[in-house]
């Protein structure tokens, strides 16, 4: 394989958040020239080294708007430059706009149709159904007769999320949420209708219940490599966002194997090309696994799995870049790590504390092993400091709150 100072293309990573910050070191490491684009003001990656930052503040919610100024500034820097979308929105802009940008960079093949299909949890939970994976109990876009019908039948409690994460026309902004009661859900549906949002009955037993499967395809759809991974905790707790996470995700690899071959069985039902983070859920109750999302793009864990010895940003870029990477087994044997974001652990152990499910010690010690960070970088520290000073901000408005006569 060529060493990466041969590559003179560069790269562009969309997003500047953790997910980002996460791609651009990984290609960083690996001497690739990394172009940053940050779209909203409180952008993490803002504050690291490993790239250079274009703020594009004013142009978060136009996709002709990125679409014109990502050819622009693919055409200025030359060498057509490996393009990374962070966000589903973001890789679905891509894929809407191929003509326009396939003269000038260098992004995944998957057609809109393909992507969209992939992306929209309706569309990917019936094709995973018919291919004999479970998918949790769900409803679409119900009013609320539909709602109080479903509910009575499927009790709580429930996770309401968007069609993908970003679409415009959801109410609900941020990437889901649990409801504990049929009154809770009914009450914010009354209120914020249903547009473009889907309700599942929540099949999981709180932290530690969700495992990914993390991996890339090349472009005539074959599997390169794939890894699991573990969420052993969240913030919110019992959500979706990994506030600490362990790879593998499997001690034994016959229990690992299970969950490859679920997500090998959803990978044959579409073509796909690129980086993909497969979340599953375990159920206790039947010992299955319900499928929950596909991130068809990087996720916020991919520094992680690059810290444990797959980095898929670097291997997604060699392909593109022209040279398939064939040297890196399908299952490659990776580090043991744990990898922690800071910050929102720290208020997943309140809450957990609160509680009684979590103890100071306990906590401690679990901090004190883990090897991968969401942030901080000894080389590249200002993103993690500056995460720590919006924590601070959020303990100072607490207690104003809590002190507040």
């Amino acid at each position: 394989m060529m060493s990466s100072k041969e590559y003179s293309a560069p790269a562009i990573v969309l997003g500047a958040n953790g997910t980002g910050l996460a791609t651009a070191r990984c290609l960083s490491d690996n001497g690739v020239d990394v172009h940053m684009a940050s779209l909203y003001m409180d952008d993490i990656g803002r504050y690291s080294h490993c790239a250079r930052i274009i703020r594009l503040d004013h142009l978060h919610d136009g996709e002709t708007g990125i679409c014109q100024w990502l050819e622009e500034y693919a055409r200025q820097l030359g060498n057509n430059p490996v393009v990374f979308p962070t966000g589903d929105q973001l890789a679905l802009v891509l894929a809407s706009n191929r003509n326009l940008l396939d003269p000038v960079c260098r992004t995944w093949s998957t057609d809109f149709d393909d992507l969209s299909a992939i992306i929209s949890k309706e569309q990917l939970y019936k094709t995973a159904g018919q291919a004999g994976i479970l998918p949790p109990r769900m409803l679409v876009e119900p009013d609320e007769r539909e709602l109080m019908s479903w509910c009575t039948v499927n009790p709580p409690p429930y996770f309401v999320k968007p069609y993908y994460n970003g679409i415009v026309s959801s109410p609900l902004k941020e990437k889901n949420i649990i409801f504990d009661s049929v009154e809770m859900l009914q009450a914010y549906v009354r209120s914020n209708g249903s547009s473009s949002l889907i309700i599942q009955q929540y099949i999981g037993e709180g932290d530690g219940s969700l495992f990914d499967c993390y991996g890339l395809c090349l472009a005539d759809g074959s599997l390169h490599s794939m890894a699991s991974h573990k969420r052993i905790r969240h913030y919110p707790p019992g959500r979706v966002a990994t506030s600490y996470g362990e790879i593998p995700g499997f001690q034994a690899r016959e229990d690992e194997e299970i969950l490859f071959e679920s997500t090998r069985k959803l990978l044959s039902t579409s073509r796909y090309h690129g980086i993909f983070g497969i979340e599953w859920m375990h159920s206790d109750r039947n010992n299955s696994y319900y499928l929950i999302d596909f991130n068809a793009r990087p996720f916020s864990s991919i520094g992680h799995l690059g810290d444990c010895g797959l980095n898929l940003p670097w291997l997604a870029y060699l392909e593109l870049a022209g040279e398939p990477p064939a040297d890196t087994p399908v299952y490659p044997v990776l580090k043991h790590k744990y990898w922690i974001d800071l910050l929102n652990d720290s208020r997943s152990f309140v809450e957990l504390k609160k509680q009684g499910n979590l103890g100071w010690l306990t906590w401690f010690g679990e901090i004190m092993r883990s090897r991968s960070s969401a942030y901080w970088r000894f080389l590249d520290p200002l993103p993690a400091l500056m995460r720590l000073v919006e924590g601070l901000q959020i303990t100072r408005d607490h207690l104003k709150k809590i002190l507040k006569p």
